[in-house]
């Protein structure tokens, strides 16, 4: 056959098959003897014959690319679970299409549409709309209309937000808040602040009710004035501690809601002169490359990243292949303790 570039076609044609015999056996479908199997795979090593992915992508009607939405890529929790789903997604032969939204309900719509033009498998959504506490219908719906077609899945996303074609991965950040909060109160610390964050975002939410539930339990007050909203970045945590010190009284420990507001409370610690652990103990939340790099390293709780990467491609690979996914897949999270909190004096 020369140089030419050889097709399906040509396969076909010398192994005595149609075309679509040829397909099946790429795409690796049972429904061909195992004689003309073999003789088709003969004929592809022979000429080293490489599908053209796009004619594969139509004939199996997948583009092998997985539409990614997120708030903001520089967040250092976006910043690594993306890095995992990557490595997985590369693994399985899937390319990632990623949008940051900047948290804007229009640039999430229009991520959304391009995506879907551009035949993604799957789409994965994290921060945004999906964790709203209270999701604007239009929102919902835009959602709801997508996942008709293709498949949505949920990295932390809001818990209530299930129906078919919509399936939530969340990392266990009740337990995490839970595990951070008993291991201050068992250094003998009574008066913490959870700083950051803000009650209309899930996860905040469900991080202020754990830590509630277990300051409650332990017969703790919770000052009002210590559970502090602002943002999530380090900007977040410098307000935070600002405003700690302008109060009445200071806490003993405080729980940043991420790393990265964790950094900002260590940052405005250092220009007040105020000394972490010796002064106060300050802990942060996720388990991101930040927490070893500030000083000192923060205690906080991993979000088990790898886990968590993992099951959303694995899910997204099973629907893909006809088996059935679980529609709330919950990853464990775990403390790890380091040099920035202390037993209370």
């Amino acid at each position: 056959m020369g140089m030419k570039t050889i097709t399906i076609y040509d396969i076909a044609k010398e192994a005595g098959v149609s075309p679509a015999t040829v397909s099946r056996v790429l795409t690796g479908s049972a429904r061909v003897s195992e004689q003309k199997r073999d003789k088709i795979e003969d004929l592809v090593r022979q000429y080293d014959f490489r599908p053209n992915s796009l004619a594969q992508s139509l004939l199996k009607n997948e583009s092998k690319t997985i539409g990614l939405i997120l708030p903001d890529i520089i967040n250092p929790f976006f910043a690594t679970l993306y890095y995992e789903l990557e490595i997985c997604a590369l693994r399985m032969g899937y390319t990632i299409l990623l949008g940051n939204s900047m948290s804007k309900a229009d640039i999430e719509s229009s991520l959304l549409r391009l995506f879907t033009q551009k035949q993604a498998d799957a789409f994965i959504f994290m921060g945004g709309r999906v964790n709203k506490v209270n999701i604007p219908a239009q929102e919902y719906s835009e959602l709801f209309r997508v996942s008709r077609n293709i498949p949505l899945f949920m990295a932390n996303g809001n818990e209530d937000m299930a129906w078919d074609n919509c399936y939530n991965i969340v990392t266990d950040e009740h337990r995490g808040i839970v595990l951070l909060t008993e291991y201050l109160i068992s250094l003998g610390h009574h008066d913490i602040s959870l700083a950051g964050g803000s009650a209309s975002v899930t996860s905040s939410a469900l991080k202020r009710g754990a830590f509630r539930e277990v300051m409650e339990k332990h017969g703790l007050p919770v000052k009002k004035e210590w559970i502090i909203s602002t943002d999530f970045d380090d900007s977040g945590g410098d307000m935070a501690m600002r405003k700690l010190l302008k109060g009445k009284s200071m806490p003993t420990a405080i729980i940043g809601i991420n790393d990265s507001v964790a950094a900002g409370l260590l940052r405005q610690a250092q220009i007040h002169h105020i000394r972490v652990p010796e002064d106060v103990s300050v802990a942060g939340f996720d388990g991101s490359y930040l927490s070893t790099l500030v000083y000192p390293p923060l205690t906080t709780v991993s979000q088990n990243y790898e886990e968590f990467g993992k099951a959303i491609i694995d899910s997204i690979i099973a629907l893909k292949n006809g088996e059935k996914a679980e529609h709330l897949t919950r990853i464990p999270t775990k403390l790890i303790i380091r040099d920035s909190c202390r037993p209370l004096k």
